[in-house]
């Protein structure tokens, strides 16, 4: 796999040649490898010069990728593992029980799995399957919970909200009024949810990114630039699982 040395710092990169596609867009995979789709022709020194431009961003996204890498919380479906959920860290505790279905258990700083004898040859599986269903069902409650107080506050009505299983968006909303939520937020803090709930019901009343729209935004989430910087900051851990 070729190579580019960026500031001292060595990467790895694969490249997947497009025909007809006129830009070049960067994906970083892991800490130290990138993923790049380009024009057919481009030549490898063009490809060059253009990493040593993306230089700094290229970097910074290393640097954050690194420490999700680094992190432990929500590295792996095994006992033992810290799990968020609503911001709080919850220590995974799988065992194996002679019941008919799984089960699960929330307490205040533990998440109890109960997965039943004969389903234990497929118990990775059975973790993931249930954790995910478990943490959508909660998704979609407190969404449609806070959705409802903050439409209220706002004065609009969405037309329906959807839960998304998405990795790239948070959320979206639709000139018909349709909201659309990624159900990995429920592991983000609260505030954090009531940020996404906010946004996307003012772009029921402003459709863009306008300093008028973010102002609309400020009157209900005055902390708005935190919580967004949050976002970019963790978002990576709460795609990291699932």
């Amino acid at each position: 796999m070729p190579e580019i040395l960026l500031n001292n710092q060595r990467f790895s990169y694969q490249i997947h040649r497009i025909p007809r596609k006129k830009n070049i867009t960067l994906k970083l995979l892991t800490a130290t490898e990138l993923e790049i789709s380009a024009p057919a022709r481009i030549k490898t020194a063009e490809l060059h010069e253009l990493l040593q431009k993306k230089q700094n961003w290229i970097l910074k996204k290393a640097a954050q990728r690194s420490a999700i890498e680094e992190n432990p919380v929500n590295a792996a479906l095994t006992s033992g593992t810290q799990l968020l959920f609503q911001g709080r860290l919850h220590l995974l505790q799988i065992t194996v029980r002679d019941t008919k279905r799984p089960e699960i258990f929330l307490a205040p700083n533990k998440l109890s799995l109960s997965i039943p004898s004969h389903k234990t040859e497929n118990a990775s599986t059975v973790a993931l399957e249930v954790l995910r269903k478990w943490y959508i069902e909660n998704a979609s409650r407190h969404f449609a919970e806070k959705t409802a107080f903050w439409a209220g506050r706002l004065n609009v009505r969405p037309l329906k909200i959807n839960i998304r299983d998405q990795k790239s968006r948070w959320g979206s909303c639709s000139s018909r009024g349709n909201i659309n939520y990624n159900w990995r937020i429920i592991m983000a803090p609260p505030e954090i949810m009531d940020y996404l709930v906010v946004h996307e019901l003012c772009h029921m009343r402003i459709a863009n990114h306008s300093s008028l729209y973010w102002e609309l935004v400020a009157q209900f989430i005055p902390e708005y630039k935190q919580h967004r910087n949050w976002l970019k900051q963790n978002g990576g851990l709460l795609t990291r699982l699932f």
